[in-house]
């Protein structure tokens, strides 16, 4: 483990419609597990909730939903922890609009989609791997930055 690397730097705009956007214009597509999962898990809960309570059978529906809750997050995790190691191999500094995710998370319409995205993971999962290959994860004010960031790319 090198204290730092050489190599360029990198500004990256995280959104819903793309997960995250470089300021070159490369674009990574939100995967949106939860959103495809949705129906599996609405599913399992539905049947969860006609089984009557102390059942074994009401044991192993829960367990069912446990793991379809699971399966979701181990998706969701596996792409950001390769997605956010391969930024750190290619980048010696990464910048991040600084979010505050917790009051973004107040419109009720765009919940659910935020949650999913989980910009907060990665910037977490990016910090420690930048750490450890020599990178250098910087938190940027976020005003302006998406337009300043799309007037870049052009």
């Amino acid at each position: 483990m090198s204290p730092w690397k050489d190599g360029p730097a990198v500004g990256i705009d995280v959104g819903l419609e793309s997960f995250a956007t470089q300021f070159n214009g490369e674009k990574t597509e939100d995967p949106r597990f939860f959103r495809s999962e949705e129906k599996g898990l609405a599913w399992v809960q539905r049947k969860l909730s006609k089984v009557p309570n102390g059942t074994p059978e009401r044991n192993k529906t829960l367990k069912a939903v446990g793991m379809a809750h699971e399966e979701i997050a181990n998706f969701s995790s596996d792409f950001i922890n390769k997605g956010s190691q391969d930024l750190a191999n290619h980048f010696r500094v990464i910048a991040f609009e600084y979010l505050i995710i917790k009051n973004t998370l107040k419109n009720n319409i765009l919940a659910k989609s935020i949650s999913d995205v989980a910009w907060g993971m990665l910037v977490t999962a990016i910090e420690g791997k930048a750490a450890y290959s020599g990178s250098e994860v910087v938190l940027v004010d976020s005003r302006k930055t998406s337009q300043m960031c799309s007037r870049m790319a052009s």
